[in-house]
């Protein structure tokens, strides 16, 4: 039996399920963090970041992987946007942190794979193939995926950052 694509497991009705009731509950978060007045905090100096544009996501799974959320915060810097979700845009800081805490409360790493780089001066398109697949922390199998369309920017320092991290990429959103 073929195994479902992330998009088919996250957006297909199903049983209300303590997992359910948690990504619902992380909607809710996401969506009140759009309406919020944002209050983005500057990462402070710039030694955060990437020297290259791919760089950038490979940062991004170390960090994940050492669960260390200060480091990924390090990769936004004021006014990115996280995606979540597909449609559910995050730019204040304190709603990036706490969409990054979801993914990381998972327990489990991520693999990542660069697989299209599109450099114009100090902006970039990253195409990045991810998955994050095991036992669950709650001891639920996990198998999510997807294709992500990331712009990230050079800083005036010379360091890159996200700008836009969208890791389901043209997935649409539930209706």
């Amino acid at each position: 039996m073929n195994r479902p694509t992330t998009s088919e497991i996250a957006y297909r009705p199903a049983a209300p399920t303590k997992r359910r009731a948690l990504m619902q509950a992380a909607a809710v978060v996401a969506a009140a963090a759009l309406v919020l007045p944002a209050a983005v905090a500057s990462p402070g100096p710039d030694t955060a970041g990437a020297s290259a544009p791919a760089e950038v996501a490979r940062s991004f799974a170390r960090a994940f992987n050492a669960r260390d959320l200060d480091a990924l915060l390090a990769l936004y810097p004021s006014g990115s946007v996280f995606v979540p979700a597909p449609g559910q845009a995050l730019a204040s800081r304190d709603a990036v942190r706490q969409a990054l805490q979801g993914f990381l409360a998972i327990g489990l790493p991520i693999e990542l794979a660069v697989r299209h780089v599109y450099e114009a001066g100090d902006t970039a398109l990253l195409v990045v193939d991810w998955s994050i697949r095991g036992t669950g922390a709650d001891g639920l199998p996990v198998d999510l995926a997807g294709t992500g369309t990331d712009v990230v920017a050079r800083s005036a320092g010379g360091r890159w950052h996200y700008r836009i991290d969208n890791p389901f990429g043209g997935v649409k959103p539930a209706p």
